[in-house]
């Protein structure tokens, strides 16, 4: 099953206590069951990855939008004082142990498991004695090796099998509404149908599709001639896409498992810098900082959140829920070749958004061109930080992201939520989301592939075929679909 990413997204690493971004944690992991029964250091050896796993506002359903949420886990190990690797877990579903009222669905490469209930329902899930099973000796680990294991979960939303629209129709100028359907004026703009996953040409012929960027009013602005092949994802076919925005506590965990090197290219300081430097930028709410600094190329620097400023890190107020602001396209790149994810299109993103409706004129994601955004926070930075008005289903307003999920709670539906048709969150507000693009052919080369755990010496996503900083589009904030 294809596994999306945008730019947005959430991880959590866990070992024995819990981690909690959203209310997802896994607890209590252990390493149990070895088998090696095969011989000696033999390559057949593996042994399960025990734990808990829990996370709220789950839901499954075989009515409209016919889906369900899900936990993407993937294990991370590393050998003594060695690096971190990706684990190479078992393909067959089959010899994982699924926990009451759940369902596990291995990825065919080996990379993580999907887990997710097993029937419709809707609420809180807790998961007691998941176990997966870990291919170890597939990955050259001696049977008497000392390891460390953690184990990550990141919350995803299945989007299923079928057609919608590209575009609203409209052209506001907050909005990118970068595709409809040409017609012989070139001025009437109406959605396009999408029924497939076949090649696309972008002509300037009746009923075909146009592609416009930078806001333009007319078709001067249009890409011409272009095919987007059929190896580039057009959203019909189904696929995961992260639940929400990636969090700093996320990005943190990610950082914590590179080497010193890796790590100068996801940050913007030298990982040696002194405790209490900021990471990546200390404006708009971004509370990620150097904990523990590191030794230049040998050993890695330590990060946690601080965005209290009172040198405790990772406490109560410390902003680890917040969407993590000021990441370029590389760092979501290397994330997301990392945690075996892969960037998501700008079809995939209107499909996502917006789901099979014929949409509104200059729709938000959550079906309309009605926001009340938050104007001021309660409890900010703590894990249950709020809007304080009102009403409040977006982040228009404010300085800097606000905690991932946060306008979402049991009893709100979609529209007083912020979220989209299949029920991702912050499509349009909070942090700019990016995606493969197709105006241009370094996006258009994009295949779909995903990532395999590892990243290059440097710190950079190495996946065949991915686009580089030329080969992105990026949706505004605030953003119609």
């Amino acid at each position: 099953m294809i596994r999306s990413f945008l730019i947005l997204l959430i991880v959590f690493s866990m070992a024995a206590v819990p981690a909690l971004s959203n209310n997802i944690s896994v607890t209590k992991v252990v390493l149990t069951g070895r088998d090696i029964s095969a011989g000696p250091n033999n390559a057949s050896n593996f042994v399960y990855v025990k734990f808990n796993i829990g996370w709220d506002n789950s839901w499954r359903t075989s009515s409209a939008p016919n889906n369900w949420d899900a936990a993407w886990v993937f294990v991370k190990y590393k050998v003594g004082s060695g690096d971190w690797q990706h684990a190479t877990l078992t393909t067959d579903s089959t010899q994982d142990v699924a926990a009451t009222g759940s369902g596990i669905t291995a990825s065919s490469d080996g990379k993580g498991v999907f887990i997710y209930r097993s029937s419709d329902g809707t609420g809180n899930v807790d998961f007691t004695g998941t176990q997966l099973r870990w291919n170890y000796g597939q990955d050259g680990v001696a049977d008497t090796a000392a390891v460390t294991v953690r184990v990550f979960a990141i919350e995803m939303v299945y989007v299923p099998t079928g057609s919608f629209y590209l575009g609203s129709g409209g052209w506001a100028d907050s909005a990118v509404s970068a595709f409809y359907r040409y017609t012989s004026d070139g001025y009437a703009r109406t959605p396009f149908p999408v029924s497939s996953e076949n090649a696309l040409s972008i002509i300037a012929s009746p009923d075909s599709l146009w592609y416009a960027y930078n806001g333009g009013n007319s078709g001067d602005d249009g890409i011409v001639n272009a095919t987007v092949p059929a190896a580039f994802p057009k959203g019909y076919a189904a696929f995961y896409c992260m639940k929400y925005d990636i969090t700093q506590e996320q990005y943190v965990d990610f950082l914590n498992t590179l080497t010193y090197t890796q790590q100068v290219s996801r940050t913007a300081v030298a990982p040696s810098s002194s405790s209490g430097t900021a990471a990546l930028s200390s404006a708009d709410r971004n509370g990620i900082e150097i904990e523990t600094p590191g030794v230049a190329s040998s050993t890695p620097a330590v990060y946690g959140c601080n965005l209290d400023g009172n040198g405790v890190f990772n406490g109560s107020a410390d902003g680890q829920n917040i969407a993590c602001n000021f990441l370029s396209w590389e760092d979501g790149a290397a994330y997301a070749d990392w945690a075996a994810l892969r960037p998501m299109t700008e079809l995939e993103y209107e499909k996502a958004a917006r789901g099979p409706a014929v949409p509104d004129t200059n729709e938000y994601a959550w079906g309309n061109s009605t926001e009340v955004s938050a104007t001021s926070l309660s409890n900010s930075g703590q894990a249950d930080e709020v809007a304080s008005n009102a009403g409040a289903n977006v982040n228009l307003s404010l300085t800097g992201p606000v905690r991932s999920g946060m306008f979402a709670t049991a009893a709100t539906n979609r529209d007083s939520s912020g979220a989209s048709y299949y029920g991702i969150m912050e499509l349009t507000d909070n942090v700019w989301k990016r995606c493969a693009t197709l105006g241009n052919v370094a996006g258009r080369s994009f295949t779909g592939l995903e990532g395999d755990g590892t990243l290059n010496s440097s710190g950079d996503a190495d996946v065949d075929y991915w686009p580089g900083i030329n080969g992105n589009g990026t949706t505004t904030t605030p953003n119609a679909v």
